[in-house]
């Protein structure tokens, strides 16, 4: 339930921050609201399997800026990682896990020149799915064990960053954020809590540091 109030309110506020903005954009000329394309490089912190084993992994997100007016900037982004195993012997054994980053971004901008700055903060949705699959053949006994579960994280934090722009459409820059990441609990592909003999709660605080390149259509 918390989960679907937060999101609500989430497009509740990016919406009605969407809709005043517009609005007082057109009055001002449309030609300052842009929007483009982007990619982020850099380290991503992932909680794998269900002992959270934290690991850095290069995940690249892309982003979709939308510079609504001059000092005000959206920023929707899309990430998703896979990763596969599998063995056969007298065993066979498949692994798959998967990560989803889903989010925004809300800033304040500040034009110096050739150089944006901007600051604010992001929110996301992580969405992690785990399935194995192990088959054991003794003599004429087989045995098969299978799993699929899911997991839904949350992170936000506050993020600060500039950029260069080469051109009124090419910008290179980086940024840092200070994330807040919540773990949820492991669920069955049926909807049921995974199995447990306690309950958890999972937190991490962390730093991220990232480049960025951004493209973005019509003129600054």
């Amino acid at each position: 339930m918390m989960k679907k109030t937060a999101w609500l309110f989430i497009c509740i506020f990016v919406l009605f921050s969407l809709s005043n903005l517009v609005y007082a954009q057109s009055a001002a000329g449309m030609d300052q609201m842009r929007i483009g394309l982007g990619v982020a490089i850099g380290k991503e912190v992932m909680p794998i399997g269900e002992d959270v084993i934290l690991k850095m992994v290069d995940f690249p997100n892309i982003y979709v800026p939308i510079q609504v007016s001059p000092g005000f900037r959206l920023e929707p982004y899309f990430g998703y990682w896979r990763y596969s195993y599998s063995s056969e012997n007298a065993s066979t054994y498949k692994e798959k896990y998967s990560i989803m980053d889903l989010g925004v971004g809300v800033f304040i901008t500040t034009w110096c020149g050739p150089v944006d700055i901007y600051y604010g903060g992001r929110i996301g949705m992580q969405k992690n799915s785990q399935y194995y699959k192990s088959t054991y053949t003794y003599d004429s006994t087989t045995e098969t064990t299978e799993s699929k579960a899911n997991q839904t994280n949350w992170i936000y934090g506050p993020a600060v960053g500039g950029e260069y722009f080469f051109t009124n459409n090419l910008s290179l820059g980086g940024e840092v954020q200070f994330n807040y990441m919540k773990l949820g609990e492991w669920k069955e592909s049926n909807g049921e809590d995974h199995e447990s003999d306690y309950k958890q709660s999972t937190s991490v605080l962390y730093t991220k540091v990232m480049i960025t390149v951004r493209w973005f259509f019509g003129c600054r």
